[in-house]
């Protein structure tokens, strides 16, 4: 019984890699086009990867074609290297690694170009205009960490944090709640991208299992920090961040609630109480300063520069629960000395006001020249409002776009009225100026 068990599993193991076979080779077959007519646009595709720059090292980006017809050519090519064709009547262009990676790797710095082809009913060929993207000459961080969970509204029972591999799409788990009696595993860090020093933390659920906290792991050694609650600040930290000298963590304390509508967008999450504070490592100590922790603001989401001497952040005015819906952030920044753990002056960087939108999760490129933030209707819960959206600012300049725009403006600094005007505070950017999406 046993033998025929196994034969079983082999000959389904065969049948199964024969099957794979018989799809990857008829998806990359070779098909004479004949002749076709010529499409003055490029193809819709989802993901719409157009005009992107590509990671030599990253895993296929697959897509799919969506545009009507009853068979699709989608060929690959770079300047070196054999191209890459993929044939099929569902529009899935599913790409093989092994030659995706050669052709990356042998054309970093160069362009790689998708040819798409459709096929209508009546047999003729239809070819798009090319898809050009342009293929980085440095690799990518091969892993990217994230949390997954179901989408749950109220209650949590399965969570963790979960690492891919972004150059063949493995996924290992990290931590899970099973380990914790099914708490909440969230925020988590790591100190410039370095895998040897991370920080998470964790909620119990109600009063079952362990007490939670701020998880420290460093050189494969995890412990508790100290509990992040005090007689100042009774909420545990939520939002982390560490200090490039890897000797300071900011964080914020949250109290969050959620609202759910019976008309329109469905939910709301909304910050009661917000404020931040310091956690010194070496001390083991937790420190704020009035500037970051008024009892009349709201302040959020902290992040450092790369040279650690500034640290920006989220902020906006405290209004009864009634008025979320007026509760707008700037993005504000203030000088930080680690040697004589002193602040600076808070200075405007994008003001809610000028731009009528509500900004969060501000991040510093790591040559300290962009920063990156969202901004919505009202709030800071990007990913609960349909009307959030990317932004850049050039900080130097204070040019401010979107990822599909070109940085064509600059902040209010110098905007452009019926009056000319001029600023002397800190750049705060206009609503002409970032050309922002109706919401």
């Amino acid at each position: 019984m046993r033998n025929r068990t196994v034969l079983l599993l082999v000959v389904c193991a065969v049948a199964a890699f024969a099957a794979v076979a018989v799809y990857h080779a008829r998806s990359q077959a070779t098909v004479d086009l004949g002749e076709y007519k010529s499409v003055g646009r490029v193809p819709v595709i989802s993901p719409d990867y157009v005009g992107c720059v590509i990671p030599p090292n990253i895993a296929p980006l697959n897509f799919v074609v969506t545009e009507p017809g009853k068979r699709c050519c989608v060929r690959i090519s770079a300047g070196r290297g054999k191209p890459i064709e993929v044939v099929n009547a569902s529009g899935r262009v599913v790409i093989p690694l092994g030659p995706w990676k050669k052709l990356l790797d042998a054309n970093r710095g160069g362009t790689l170009t998708f040819d798409v082809y459709t096929k209508d009913r009546e047999g003729g060929w239809s070819r798009f205009a090319p898809i050009v993207n342009t293929i980085a000459p440095e690799d990518i961080d091969p892993y990217l960490v994230y949390r997954e969970m179901p989408v749950y509204n109220l209650a949590w029972t399965d969570m963790g944090i979960y690492q891919r591999n972004l150059g063949n799409y493995d996924e290992t788990v990290i931590v899970h709640n099973a380990s914790f009696e099914h708490g909440c595993v969230n925020c988590h860090t790591f100190l410039r991208n370095r895998p040897d020093h991370m920080l998470m933390n964790v909620r119990r659920l109600g009063d079952v299992g362990p007490p939670g906290g701020m998880l420290m792991a460093q050189n494969g050694v995890v412990r508790k920090v100290v509990d992040t609650k005090t007689a100042f600040n009774p909420i545990p930290a939520i939002y982390l961040a560490w200090h490039p000298s890897g000797e300071v963590v900011s964080f914020s304390t949250n109290k969050v609630l959620q609202c759910f509508h019976t008309i329109g967008y469905h939910r709301d999450t909304v910050d009661t109480f917000s404020d931040l504070a310091l956690y010194l490592i070496d001390s083991n100590t937790i420190t704020t300063t009035p500037a970051i922790s008024k009892p009349d603001r709201l302040e959020t989401y902290p992040t450092w520069t790369p040279d650690g001497r500034t640290m920006y952040f989220c902020s906006a005015p405290q209004l009864p629960i009634k008025r979320y819906r007026e509760v707008l952030y700037d993005v504000m920044r203030i000088p930080y000395d680690l040697k004589s753990d002193t602040w600076g002056k808070t200075e405007m960087v994008v003001s809610a006001k000028e731009t009528g939108l509500s900004a969060a999760l501000p991040r510093i490129s790591p040559d300290g020249r962009f920063l990156l933030f969202c901004m919505m209707a009202y709030g800071n819960f990007g990913a609960f409002s349909p009307s959030s959206d990317l932004y850049i600012m050039e900080l130097k300049t204070c040019a401010t776009w979107t990822p599909t725009e070109r940085p064509t403006s600059r902040c209010s600094c110098r905007r452009k009225t019926r009056r000319s005007t001029t600023r002397t505070s800190a750049c705060t950017t206009s609503r002409n100026s970032l050309r922002s999406r109706s919401v």
